[in-house]
């Protein structure tokens, strides 16, 4: 919602942010959620352990963990643009990659490799922001 708020403020920096997290967030779910997760199959760890859980039964597979990756590609590209706030951010992604073993929804690995794709998917969308913008500055 923000990345959308963004892309109609008068500020040419906050539409620039506002983008690349949502390139961000684009990369990651293609990779990790439409490629990545049905092709690995994974079940979520309740499926095989009996526990209750303290959520609503998520549904799909486990591997990797989308609110992790999620979280993470949206700091990594916040932290780019404002360090302060950033830190926050990927604190805030932390909190959130561990309550996804707390809740017992993800194995550790799940969490990795979110936060691993996360990050890769900032990067790439703040490149390819970059690389974009230096194309339309140069026409």
């Amino acid at each position: 919602m923000a990345a959308i708020y963004s892309l109609f403020q008068n500020n040419n920096k906050l539409k620039r942010e506002g983008f690349t997290l949502g390139v961000a967030l684009i990369i990651f779910s293609v990779i990790g959620l439409l490629i990545l997760k049905p092709i690995i199959a994974r079940p979520r760890p309740f499926t095989i352990a009996d526990v209750n859980l303290l959520i609503k039964e998520p549904i799909g597979f486990s591997f990797p963990s989308g609110h992790t990756g999620s979280s993470f590609a949206a700091a990594t590209v916040i932290y780019f643009y404002n360090k302060k706030i950033g830190v926050l951010t990927l604190i805030l992604a932390a909190l959130i990659a561990f309550s996804r073993l707390y809740l017992f929804v993800h194995y550790p690995t799940d969490i990795i490799a979110g936060i691993i794709l996360g990050i890769v998917a900032g990067k790439l969308a703040i490149n390819c922001t970059n690389i974009l913008l230096k194309k339309s500055y140069h026409n």
